[in-house]
């Protein structure tokens, strides 16, 4: 550039570039079903590299955010529960009943029909709930574990804590169709296509065991898990509507 002519002069080059790499990034998507992983591929093929980076960047920052608010979700869920717990079995007699009773008045209206009556009524009841929802707590707390692991996954593209987070998620399906789902999530989470090639495409107890062993972890039994399964984490449509 001569001496004096005005900076200026190089913006449209930057912005004509920019719009072009944006026009590229949603033909790309609208041809491959809003699939940013295919679409980069497409862009590459195509000689946009640049279009490629910045669509593959954008799609792991919204991947990201859209697993780190589940996480928080599930975690707060978790918290909640174990809080509850502990209040509610920290009532060992009338007296202190009547102040778990307040407290749960508060911040859990729906227990009041749990705590009604004396302590030597209410014990059976509170023992009970708390059988009851274990398995649901135990649930919550595998979805809460795959969500921090795909967290750090996400944020190191490390394919071991890609293949651990897989695992836990794949560990709770509980029949062939969930089974399809959480792999269809995780893929398009952005776990690598080599890390989905160790588990079995074909849901079985032995590919839940497989799963279990591969993320070194032991989980409750399907029988044991009544609780809300993670292939309904709601994170496949906000992963793909970008």
């Amino acid at each position: 550039m001569m001496p004096g002519a005005p900076a200026s002069r190089l913006a449209p080059t930057a912005a004509v570039r920019e719009a072009a790499d944006d026009a590229a990034i949603q033909t790309a998507l609208q041809g491959t079903n809003n699939d940013p992983d295919t679409a980069v591929e497409t862009l590459l093929r195509a000689g946009h590299q640049s279009a490629a980076v910045k669509l593959q960047e954008s799609a792991r920052q919204h991947r990201a955010r859209e697993i780190q608010r589940r996480y928080d979700d599930v975690a707060h869920r978790v918290a909640a529960m174990r809080i509850g717990e502990r209040l509610l079995t920290s009532a060992t007699d009338d007296p202190s009943l009547d102040v778990v009773r307040s407290l749960t008045t508060k911040i859990m209206p729906q227990m009041n029909r749990l705590l009604q009556g004396n302590f030597d009524r209410v014990a059976p009841n509170i023992q009970q709930f708390v059988r009851m929802t274990a398995p649901l707590a135990q649930e919550l707390e595998g979805q809460k574990q795959a969500l921090d692991g795909m967290r750090s996954a996400i944020r190191t593209g490390d394919p071991q804590e890609w293949t651990r987070a897989a695992g836990l998620v794949l560990s709770s399906a509980k029949d062939a169709q969930q089974w399809t789902q959480l792999i269809d999530t995780l893929r398009q989470a952005g776990v690598p296509s080599e890390v989905l090639n160790r588990f079995d495409t074909v849901y079985s107890d032995d590919a839940v065991a497989k799963a279990q062993r591969i993320a070194g972890h032991t989980g409750p039994s399907q029988e044991e898990v009544q609780g809300t399964p993670f292939a309904d984490m709601g994170l496949l449509a906000s992963l793909r509507g970008m």
